[in-house]
């Protein structure tokens, strides 16, 4: 038996005798909640606030999927990463995560979370990743975490000025190699979901009935690069070149508009500084002339 079955294995077990455990079942229209040690009330405020991000994505794509996915909200911490302990390692610092196999999703305990407000941000992020997994059998990672990280809310404008001055100071990952593993370095882990999301806002912006023309293309289990060539008319490779040259000079604009911004922030404190720099000298001039008559 190989070891990627084994761990297969392991996770549908483990899975299947946690359901049996789990003392709440909560369903909506897109979810089934399993849950323990939680009131139920929080569980129909939280599913009916990600019920509504999840309509108003679906409405930004344009597609409805009969897809409804498993919530297991842990009990603890321990409980988290022993669920996940044969997923990717990137999981250990996660909040939640999504297991593509049983299309679940795993939420750490919420008062176990610091930032207590961003779950739905979170969910709608692993939420997501089942949706684009429903439709493509083979997207590729940086297409599918920038799907995520982009629709989720999650590329602010400061994450992306963040990311761009990372750029300048090192070489960049092409999307090329952004296809089928995260970084071997957890630092570079910012970068690589910032690039990502910065693809997707690409497609998405720079021509928007294109990109929805590319989604109602999709059907369940479609090949990715099959509807990218139909919708582009050019290969995943030639786009690959395009959006390296668009970084270069997308960051270009973005530095300067940032180097504006900031110019414009201290022009208060300069125009302040000059003005008494000239008030001391014309007081000191006026004194040596003073000083001179008498």
């Amino acid at each position: 038996m190989s070891f990627l079955l084994k761990k297969l294995i392991f996770v549908f077990l483990l899975l299947f005798f946690n359901f049996k455990l789990f003392a709440g079942v909560f369903k909506s229209e897109n979810f089934i909640v399993f849950y323990k040690q939680i009131n139920k009330k929080y569980i129909e405020r939280f599913i009916k606030f990600l019920e509504k991000d999840v309509d108003d994505f679906q409405r930004k794509i344009g597609k409805y999927p009969e897809n409804r996915v498993k919530i297991i909200i842990a009990g603890n911490d321990e409980e988290y990463l022993k669920i996940l302990h044969p997923n990717q390692k990137i999981i250990e610092f996660s909040q939640a995560a999504y297991i593509k196999n049983n299309n679940t999703i795993i939420i750490r305990n919420p008062k176990n979370i610091i930032d207590y407000n961003s779950i739905h941000q979170i969910v709608l992020h692993e939420y997501i990743h089942s949706f684009v997994n429903y439709y493509f059998y083979n997207p590729p990672l940086w297409f599918n975490e920038g799907m995520a990280v982009y629709y989720s809310g999650d590329f602010t404008l400061d994450r992306e000025l963040r990311f761009v001055y990372s750029y300048i100071l090192r070489n960049s990952l092409s999307l090329k190699e952004m296809v089928s593993a995260y970084p071997k370095n957890r630092s570079e882990w910012e970068f690589f979901y910032a690039k990502s999301a910065l693809a997707i806002k690409y497609l998405s912006t720079t021509d928007k009935n294109k990109f929805i023309y590319f989604w109602d293309r999709a059907k369940k289990k479609s090949n990715f690069y099959k509807i990218f060539r139909l919708t582009y008319i050019k290969s995943i490779n030639s786009f690959y070149i395009e959006f390296e040259k668009y970084c270069k000079t997308h960051f270009k604009i973005m530095i300067l508009t940032a180097s504006s911004s900031i110019l414009w922030g201290v022009m208060p404190f300069l125009v302040i500084i000059i003005y008494a720099r000239k008030k001391i000298k014309y007081k000191n001039l006026y004194k040596k002339e003073v000083d001179n008559n008498e």
